[in-house]
């Protein structure tokens, strides 16, 4: 039993320690042969600072946390009891000595173990309550660190632009350490040695990297030095994700060699995954917030230029008078509208009119005080707002100072472009204190501005304010009067200048006011315009003249062209194609009988949708008049790729010939385009016999204007039609 039994065993003299006998046990627990133990007191075997085992005599004992020395000079914790009796009247000690190494270090462990669980929930804690990510890895340190034997802990995150790890937050009492990292930056690179530590081969693989043996191991041979001194035996690193990519490592440091044990590691590795989801949290909330400022931003500005907007011009013009109210200062509003914009956008497209827009707010931004607010209203409209002005005129001189700095041409692809504006300027206390108010009342200053010659500005006056009066109440009478059916046609006839005999009606919208009588369109075309009245107007237009000329045929009129004028706006819309089909149908009336016109300004635009809207309506048989031909800028090949079939001839070239030699030169350069391209000519304005005459010597085809016949409602109109043709 002495020789097979587990337990180390050692019989011993009572009286000096000698020892007697050792069971192959104790010869493996510490070390040496049997005879060597043979030779050796008890007190050999001891370590610590009771260097004799002293025994006695009489009574048993057991000895706990007893330390004790193998051969090779390592010492170990033991338990051992001990059994004194006598022998032949030998005075003999047994002791059974068992080594506590494992329990020791299975209580160590568990000690630990805790401190990890418990370093989890206090990071779990830290990240929720937490709201700045660098505080919170400076938490993340200090709870790392407390554990027992971590020396120092670090994060670092990767950097692109050095292609390094870039040390963020630490924790330790090694400075020295730290103050080495900073010296020798830690790579991502392999090739570097330092890549080759546990941090960078962390990052790279993108798993948890160990090194236990930190002194020994080739791979962290450039911090040996350093790490011998700060007594830095074991290292081990962890990768922190964000949105499932590596951008760094938390790295820990312990005194203790094999201090990162399987279960140590699988702890820290859950700690680093609760770091990473921090990172995706702090990730998502920039996002969020960086979406919640993106949309206060678009609600309170203009997507084009970034100006602030209508809503927020309201609330800083408020402000602003607030503030005025309290120092007796004057606020200037000025409604800034550009002059002539509508002609390039028309001419050069929506992506030069855009850029063109944002050129313009830049630089009416630089030309005003950090104070101001300057917004985009709109289009091609701006609205300043100028705070704590001594007085009226200090507006004028701003409005001065922007229309110089406009004079300058804006350079784009090349070109120079020349952009003026008309400006209105209404002011606070003088003209009002309501924000709305002020702002529209210099909206009337600017069309005043206009009628003065344009790029110049204009006060708002006590006659503007009865204008802009009217043009509201224009505004609601408009909307009443589609209600009501008070619009009708008026029909001018088109003349063929060779046979004398009409070939069309140009359709022509009136306004039976109930009070102010027959209005013509350039009484209310504008407002309606304004006010997005203008679709509904033009929809009725085309199907009361659709219905029109059905009537007129009915009636044993022949088959009339009849021209339908219409707006921008319709021509944009994109069931427009429908509408005209609709209006068609309804009325019963032969697609080749409508003329649609069409502004050369318009046309110019050239977008691709309203040229397929023309041609698959001309597919149908509807045909297409190019309407105030000459005041644009189109040429013979742009002509060519549009399926129209007439050009109509300015009036304003019309009013002066033959006597103008410049009207009467452009009149006879588009009758020969005409011509070259196959095209119907009309000839607009007509008013005297000499206009007449020189159109048909130049070869115009067809004229329409108050020599012949001013516009008229639809039942004089067929009369006229009856008479003139019985006359030829």
């Amino acid at each position: 039993m002495f020789a097979t039994v587990g337990d180390a065993i050692l019989m011993l003299d009572s009286r000096d320690g000698r020892i007697l006998d050792a069971n192959p046990a104790a010869c493996k627990l510490y070390g040496y042969s049997r005879d060597e133990l043979l030779a050796l007191r008890d007190h050999d075997l001891a370590a610590g600072t009771d260097a004799n085992l002293e025994l006695p005599r009489t009574i048993s004992k057991r000895f706990t946390d007893y330390p004790q020395r193998r051969k090779d000079g390592t010492i170990f914790p033991a338990d051992l009891w001990v059994r004194h009796f006598t022998y032949k009247g030998y005075e003999i000690t047994v002791a059974a000595i068992r080594d506590m190494t494992p329990l020791k270090e299975a209580e160590q462990k568990i000690v630990r173990l805790s401190h990890c669980y418990a370093a989890l929930g206090r990071t779990s804690a830290a990240i929720m309550r937490c709201p700045d990510p660098q505080e919170l890895f400076w938490q993340i340190c200090r709870i790392v660190v407390d554990l027992d034997q971590i020396r120092v802990v670090m994060i670092e995150f990767f950097d692109p632009a050095t292609g390094a790890l870039q040390l963020v937050a630490h924790a330790g009492t090694v400075p020295g350490y730290l103050r080495s990292l900073a010296s020798t930056t830690l790579s991502s690179d392999p090739s570097l040695p330092e890549g080759r530590g546990p941090t960078g081969m962390a990052f790279r693989q993108g798993a948890p990297m160990v090194c236990n043996d930190f002194l020994d191991d080739p791979n962290t041979q450039i911090w040996h030095q350093i790490a011998e001194e700060l007594g830095v035996r074991a290292g081990a690193a962890f990768p922190l994700r964000k949105n499932d990519r590596v951008v760094g490592c938390l790295s820990a440091y312990a005194t203790e060699r094999d201090f990162f044990d399987a279960d140590l590691t699988d702890l820290l590795t859950q700690l680093a995954g609760e770091v990473s989801f921090a990172l995706d949290l702090f990730e998502r909330e920039d996002q969020r917030r960086t979406a919640e400022d993106r949309i206060r931003h678009l609600a309170n500005h203009d997507a084009l230029t970034g100006l602030p907007n209508r809503t927020l011009l309201l609330d800083r013009l408020s402000q602003a008078l607030h503030s005025a109210q309290r120092k007796q200062h004057c606020v200037g509003v000025l409604f800034l509208d550009l002059d002539h914009f509508k002609t390039i956008n028309d001419s050069q497209g929506h992506d030069m009119g855009d850029q063109l827009l944002e050129a313009i707010g830049q630089r009416l931004r630089n030309a005003i005080r950090q104070e101001d607010t300057l917004a985009r209203q709109g289009g091609d409209e701006f609205i300043l707002v100028l705070s704590d002005l001594p007085d009226p005129t200090a507006a004028g001189r701003v409005a001065e100072h922007l229309l110089q700095a406009l004079r300058t041409p804006f350079i784009l692809n090349h070109q120079a472009w020349h952009v003026g504006a008309s400006i209105g300027i209404s002011i606070y206390p003088v003209d009002s204190a309501d924000p709305s108010t002020l702002i529209r009342y210099a909206d009337s200053a600017m069309y005043r501005a206009k009628e003065m010659g344009r790029a110049c500005y204009a006060f708002f006056t006590n006659e503007l304010n009865v204008q802009v009066s009217e043009r509201f109440d224009l505004g609601n009478e408009l909307r009443r009067a589609l209600e009501r059916d008070e619009f009708v046609l008026h029909y001018q006839p088109q003349i063929d200048l060779a046979t004398g005999q009409p070939v069309g009606v140009e359709a022509l919208i009136r306004w039976q006011h109930p009070q102010r009588g027959l209005l013509p369109p350039a009484r209310f075309i504008t407002t309606a315009e304004e006010t997005g009245l203008i679709g509904p107007i033009g929809e009725w237009t085309l199907r009361t003249a659709c219905a029109q000329g059905r009537l007129w045929q009915d009636a044993g009129l022949p088959p009339l062209s009849i021209a339908v004028n219409l707006s921008a706006k319709q021509w944009l819309q994109p069931d427009l194609e429908n509408q005209v089909i609709e209006a068609l149908e309804s009325a019963d009336l032969e697609p080749r009988f409508l003329e649609l016109e069409i502004t050369e300004s318009l046309l110019m635009r050239d977008s691709d949708k309203m040229i397929e809207t023309m041609r698959q309506l001309r597919a149908r048989g509807v045909r297409f008049a190019v309407d105030d031909f000459g005041i644009g800028y189109s040429c013979l090949g742009y002509l060519k790729r549009l399926p129209v079939n007439r050009l109509k001839i300015d009036q304003s070239f019309i009013r002066d010939i033959p006597g103008d030699p410049d009207d009467a030169a452009i009149a006879t350069a588009i009758i020969q385009m005409g011509k070259s391209l196959r095209l119907n000519v009309v000839a607009e304005g007509v008013e005297m016999i000499e206009q007449l005459r020189f159109l048909s010597e130049q070869g115009c085809d067809v004229a329409q204007g108050y020599h012949f016949s001013k516009p008229l409602p639809a039942g004089e109109c067929a009369e006229y039609l009856t008479r003139l043709m019985r006359a030829t």
